[in-house]
């Protein structure tokens, strides 16, 4: 029988092994053809390991950490936006009264109760052409300030001046009656809607005498 070579052989006598890597990563030892010798199998060892136990605790914790500093940072804030997001809403609401009054052609009116905190808005103030009586107008929509649970409500908060300067009165609603109405033309009567929170901060959503629409918040320096 010929010799059988492999890499690293130079003659028929010596112990040749042809090497190869199974499917598994099993290195079986090929004998010569007609050797007794029996295969060999080595296990090639990967380079990784999983994590351990103590490496996963480490992993739970600085998470629950993370999640607890945003979780802070979250509620000392969310006043703040709960009381933004509310001067906002009402602040296009008066926008959308003053369009709907153009449209129309007829007046629109927003009647605002200090006491519970809601602005009614009106698309109509029915037969009698007055918003104070409010058995014949039309209800568009209601706006309820105090459904948060951070006590937004009618107030000015620790504002100390009113906006446009002056000081700021008991009266948190300053249009006539709490009534702001919208003409055909856009026009409306001046007036100021203060709101607030829980911390104290406010806003100021009003109007001048031309139908302009005005928001305002509160800090150190005044109402800006």
């Amino acid at each position: 029988m010929g010799s059988i070579f492999s890499a690293g052989c130079t003659t028929n006598h010596e112990q040749c092994r042809a090497t190869r890597y199974d499917a598994v990563g099993h290195r079986p030892q090929i004998p010569l053809l007609g050797s007794s010798e029996p295969m060999t199998y080595y296990h090639n060892e990967p380079h990784q390991r999983g994590m351990t136990l103590v490496e996963l605790l480490v992993v739970i914790a600085i998470i629950g950490i993370t999640a607890t500093v945003f979780g802070l940072q979250f509620l000392k804030y969310a006043p703040t936006y709960e009381l933004r997001f509310n001067a906002r809403t009402l602040f296009a609401e008066f926008q959308n009264a003053k369009i709907g009054a153009i449209r129309s052609g007829r007046n629109w009116g927003i009647v605002c109760n200090e006491g519970t905190s809601v602005c009614d808005v009106y698309s109509s103030d029915g037969a009698d052409d007055d918003f104070s009586t409010l058995g014949d107008n039309v209800l568009f929509k209601s706006i309820d300030l105090k459904t948060s649970e951070y006590e937004i409500r009618i107030g000015h908060g620790s504002a100390t001046s009113a906006v446009g300067g002056g000081a700021i009165g008991a009266d948190n609603v300053t249009y006539a009656a709490n009534i702001l109405i919208f003409n055909n033309r856009g026009i409306s009567n001046a007036g100021v809607v203060y709101i607030q929170n829980q911390k104290q901060e406010a806003y100021a959503i009003g109007t001048n005498i031309f139908g302009n629409i005005f928001l305002r918040r509160w800090d150190e320096s005044g109402w800006n």
